[in-house]
């Protein structure tokens, strides 16, 4: 089972957490915005200090709509419709033509339409979702972004000819569906492109999630998985859950599946605990830290015994699991 290294309280329910390399952004249902780890931003800390209850945590000025994480940087949408991006971008990913480094949040794009307006990132790239059309910046050395493939994109460019519905983003590859419900890829991902559309075919209600260097699909409390798996990334494929599978998402290299709204299991890459331990494993100099390293579909949390208790959604990080649970007294525990 998980042990909790980092929670989060508020009344104001947690609708989104994506991580960096070694950082995490957590956005909350009334905008606010808030940091932990080795934050790629310096925020004044005359005029935001360390929240009381949640001290790992720092809060961002400003009030948000979505963020996503990238290696080492950070792109979100102000409430106001604004695109920002801060951190570290040495191949593009600010979208801040030559900028590398931005301590601060800084706007790149102002949105043509609010409405279904999203930002995407992983390692180097960042798009934005933006009145149907998908934009791109960051490295193309996969043509990930448009042909012929190069090193560097520093400024947003047009990534999608057709009205683009939905998005999810790896290390070197884009997918998304266009408005026909037609399923197009970029960069390695490529080459299941076809598969990916004959498997969506086959149920409407067909979900894409991105790892870094693979995509896992859910239709109909089924799970597919598409890239090579080395390290269990694809043990979620043809196993069967109990009871029906509530929230799902994934993280670096691994997966998360919440069942019944109560038990959460992961699987995959799970080197730093993120996909629970278990007690037999050994590591390459024989002491036992009960890691998972390549985990099978694993219980890693359970809220069974909390009837007041509901896991309403998992997020997935740079090798860390989070678990979103609602309780009947309106506190939201991360």
């Amino acid at each position: 089972m998980i042990e909790p290294q980092v929670c989060f309280r508020s009344k104001a329910r947690p609708v989104k957490i994506s991580s960096g390399g070694n950082f995490t952004l957590l956005l909350l249902e009334d905008g606010s915005l808030y940091m932990a780890g080795k934050l790629p931003l310096v925020v004044d800390s005359e005029s935001v200090a360390l929240d009381p209850v949640n001290q790992f945590w720092i809060q961002v000025p400003g009030q948000f709509t979505d963020v996503a994480c990238g290696w080492a940087h950070v792109a979100a949408i102000t409430q106001s419709g604004v695109v920002v991006t801060g951190g570290i971008g040495e191949k593009g990913e600010l979208g801040q033509s030559q900028t590398k480094c931005s301590t601060e949040l800084r706007p790149i794009r102002v949105l043509e339409n609010r409405q279904g307006a999203q930002v995407f990132a992983c390692f180097y790239n960042t798009y934005v979702l933006d009145n149907d059309v998908l934009y791109g910046c960051g490295s193309n050395n996969k043509s990930q972004l448009k042909d012929p493939k190069s090193r560097v994109i520093e400024t947003l460019e047009r990534v999608s000819d057709d009205p683009v519905t939905r998005v999810c983003a790896g290390k070197n590859f884009v997918c998304y569906e266009d408005a026909c419900s037609r399923l197009h890829a970029r960069g390695p991902m490529v080459q299941y492109e076809s598969q990916l559309q004959e498997h969506a075919d086959q149920n409407s209600s067909f979900e894409l999630k991105a790892m870094w260097t693979s995509v896992t699909s859910f239709s109909g409390q089924m799970f597919h998985f598409y890239a090579p798996a080395n390290q269990k990334q694809d043990a979620i494929v043809n196993y069967r859950f109990p009871k029906p599978v509530t929230a799902w998402n994934t993280g670096s290299e691994h997966g998360i599946a919440c069942v019944d709204g109560k038990m959460v299991f992961c699987w995959g890459w799970g080197e730093h605990g993120n996909c629970g331990r278990i007690a037999t494993s050994r590591v390459a100099n024989g002491v036992n830290d009960m890691s998972n390293i390549n985990s099978d579909v694993n219980l890693a949390y359970d809220a069974s015994s909390r009837p007041n208790a509901t896991v309403y959604a998992c997020f997935g990080g740079c090798a860390t699991s989070w678990v979103c649970i609602a309780h009947k007294d309106f506190q939201e525990d991360v």
